[in-house]
This record gives C-alpha cells, sequence and structure tokens, in this order.
C-alpha cells in the first residue's frame, strides 16, 4: 500500500517546508463529495479562480494516499477545481500544498461538514452526509460529536435525509425552508409532500415565491373574521339590481356581458377580501415569528 513517505521517497509528493502534490495527481474520489453542482456552486468556484488569477493563494488541501497513485483529495472539491480552471486559463499550477489526513472512512466523510476552509454545506447537503455516517453505523449522538454540532441539529437534518424525494426537491428549489420541511416532515410523515405541494399552490397564488409556516398551517379564519366577511358577502347579494341579478344567474351568459353595479356594493365585497387577507397576514406573521424562535435552537445549531 502506497504511503506518503513513500511518495516523497519516489517523486510523487515534493517536500520542502510542506508537503506538495502535482495538481496531475491529485483525484476526486467518486460519490465522496456531496456538494449539488448548479448555479451559486459555480459563481463561488468562479470567485476562487479569479482570485487565482490575480496571483491569491488557497489553503493547503486535505489528502490520503491513493493505491493506484497519486493522492485522493478529502477536504478541498471547490478548490481544486478552481485550480484546474485556472491552470486551464493559463496560470503557472503545477505543484499544491498538501496536509495528510488521518482518519478512518467515517472521519473523512465527517471532514466534509467541520472543515472551517468549506463553503458551508446547504442543509440538504449536510443531510447527506449525516446519513452517510448513520450508514457507518454510528448514532446521531456520535455524528453530533463528530461534527461539532448538537444532537437536535443531527436528528432533524437525518429526518431531512429520510423524507420523500417531493420534499427534498422543494428545498433543494428553494420553495420551502429546511427548517420549515422539517418541521412538516415530523408532523404529517409520508403526506409531507402534499401538504408542502398545496401550500406553495396558496403560495403562488397570493403571490409568493416561498412557502412559509403561515401557508403550511392555513388556519381558518378567525370566527370575528369571517363572521364579518359572511355579512359583507349577504349584503353583497341582497344589494345586486335585478338586472345584474338576471345577468349572474343566466345559465349561459354571453361572455361579453356585463353588469353595472353601485360602488358601495363593490366596496362591501372589497372590504370582505381586506379583511380576510389582513387576518392572514397576521397569522402568517405569528407563524413565522414561532418557527424563528424554533429555528434559533434548531438547524443551525
Amino acid at each position: 500500500m502506497s504511503s506518503f513517505k513513500q511518495m516523497v521517497k519516489d517523486g510523487t509528493i515534493k517536500r520542502a517546508d510542506a508537503m506538495k502534490v502535482r495538481l496531475a495527481d491529485i483525484h476526486v474520489e467518486p460519490g465522496f463529495n456531496e456538494r449539488t453542482p448548479g448555479a451559486e456552486l459555480d459563481a463561488y468556484i468562479e470567485q476562487m479562480v479569479q482570485y487565482i488569477l490575480d496571483g491569491g493563494t488557497l489553503p493547503p488541501l486535505e489528502v490520503r494516499p491513493r493505491v493506484e497513485g497519486g493522492v485522493w483529495l478529502v477536504d478541498g472539491h471547490c478548490r481544486t477545481e478552481s485550480y484546474n480552471r485556472a491552470a486551464a486559463r493559463g496560470a503557472a499550477i503545477e505543484w499544491l500544498e498538501v496536509r495528510a489526513f488521518v482518519g478512518n472512512d467515517a472521519d473523512r466523510v465527517a471532514r466534509i461538514v467541520s472543515s472551517n476552509t468549506n463553503r458551508p454545506l446547504t442543509p440538504l447537503e449536510t443531510s447527506r452526509v449525516y446519513k452517510k455516517l448513520r450508514a457507518f453505523g454510528k448514532s446521531p449522538a456520535d455524528i453530533a460529536t463528530m461534527v461539532g454540532r448538537t444532537r437536535t441539529h443531527v436528528d432533524q437534518m437525518l429526518l431531512l435525509a429520510d423524507a420523500n424525494t417531493d420534499v427534498q426537491q422543494m428545498v433543494e428549489a428553494g420553495e420551502v425552508s429546511a427548517t420549515n420541511a422539517v418541521n412538516t416532515v415530523r408532523k404529517h410523515g409520508e403526506n409531507a409532500g402534499h401538504v408542502l405541494g398545496d401550500a406553495a399552490t396558496r403560495a403562488k397564488a397570493a403571490g409568493k415565491a416561498k412557502v412559509t409556516a403561515g401557508t403550511i398551517e392555513a388556519k381558518g379564519l378567525p370566527r370575528k373574521v369571517l363572521d364579518g366577511v359572511v355579512a359583507r358577502v349577504e349584503a353583497f347579494t341582497a344589494g345586486l339590481p335585478k338586472e345584474a341579478r338576471m345577468v349572474l344567474h343566466a345559465s349561459n351568459p354571453a361572455p361579453d356581458a356585463t353588469v353595472t353595479l353601485p360602488v358601495a356594493l363593490v366596496a362591501e365585497f372589497l372590504h370582505a377580501q381586506t379583511a380576510i387577507a389582513d387576518a392572514r397576514d397576521k397569522q402568517e406573521t405569528k407563524a413565522r415569528e414561532k418557527a424563528a424562535k424554533a429555528a434559533q435552537t434548531d438547524l443551525a445549531a
């Protein structure tokens, strides 16, 4: 089996004040990196590429010996991709400073989360890392210790990791926060995707791009508000002029048919709609405040 000492001896690794490896000898292990490709990640890497092209230096990579030759990358996937892109654009990059990673296979997976040089993982990416660690036989308490997070945080991330694909897709698309997704999974289990889908439909109808705690809960209107709305709707119906009533009640009204209504009557209808909107806003505000308070010790822990 290859060792760092042997690779220094045969020239694969160059050692001065620090170990160095040729960029071409650094290999990415298939399936190891849990980052999700996309525009945001690409923009982050491009920032580092420009930094390298401008003469900047990045922290050393963490690697382990590779039996077939060269080294496997443990920590620094974005940095390595940045070096490769910079080299392709003409930067003179050959030897990179590296550090030896010490630990077993589970430790290597945990390093993805615990590294302080990484771009922070998204909640969904983090959940996949914890799921891998669980597959190594690590308990939630073990995982919390390995990555330096709270047990509550790990439990919630594992819930997200085990959620159905439709829930995870909504989180990845930014349609719902990880916190709201986890809370919905905890409450509704297998039906969480359906609940969140309905909430997304209501959110879009209200002109909102993201599902909130308020749209998920979808509580009924308070009795006082509901009574007021019913009274205004009844007043609107009772006040309809006879001509308008005949047009509206026709079995097949003409597509271009119009009716004339008193301004006061239309105002009744608009007041009812405003009362509903105000009540919904108050409900959503309370739901957001409740969710924010719970999240203080939740996913960010």
